[in-house]
């Protein structure tokens, strides 16, 4: 046990964990959670409406279809629009 605890602090330092941390915008609030499967199905997830944000890996734009791991930063940002 002792060295899964070990292994799990390296892991961390390292920057691999068992979670993913998700900054919604609209909210100004930070979610940690478990998740595997595509960009689309965690906005689903968390019931926001695809169309009315973009999603940011590492300064990088996320389409619906791209695979994430519980190891991402992700940020979800609202679309503003005006005339």
């Amino acid at each position: 046990m002792l060295f899964f605890n070990i292994l799990d602090s390296f892991n961390n330092l390292l920057g691999f964990s068992d979670f993913m941390e998700v900054y919604i915008d609209k909210d100004n609030r930070q979610v940690t959670l478990k998740f595997n499967g595509n960009m689309g199905s965690l906005l689903n997830k968390l019931k926001i409406n695809p169309e009315t944000v973009i999603v940011v890996r590492e300064n990088v734009l996320l389409t619906e279809d791209v695979v994430l791991k519980n190891s991402d930063k992700i940020k979800i940002l609202s679309v503003i629009s005006g005339g």
